[in-house]
């Protein structure tokens, strides 16, 4: 599935904030690049992409590190 950057909270036929779309970075020293590639496409949509540029956060409230998505679930495999 291609997903169509200019499109605001949309993914295909599915739309809510649930499928908006991001570049999340982790070290400050990749923004440069980001920000590089990010505005070569926009000049080539030709308008501003409706993609989020942020640095990656920790959004659960008990602080901690969040596991990575499927870390879970490989380790509730291994017990089958």
């Amino acid at each position: 599935m291609v997903i169509v950057p200019i499109s605001v909270n949309r993914q295909g036929n599915d739309a809510g904030i649930q499928y908006r779309t991001g570049i999340y970075y982790t070290d400050d020293s990749q923004l440069p690049e980001i920000e590089k590639v990010f505005s070569s496409e926009e000049e080539k949509a030709g308008r501003k992409l409706a993609v989020e540029l942020e640095s990656i956060r920790n959004i659960f409230s008990g602080g901690g590190t969040p596991e990575i998505p499927g870390e879970k679930s490989q380790r509730l495999l291994s017990y089958s």
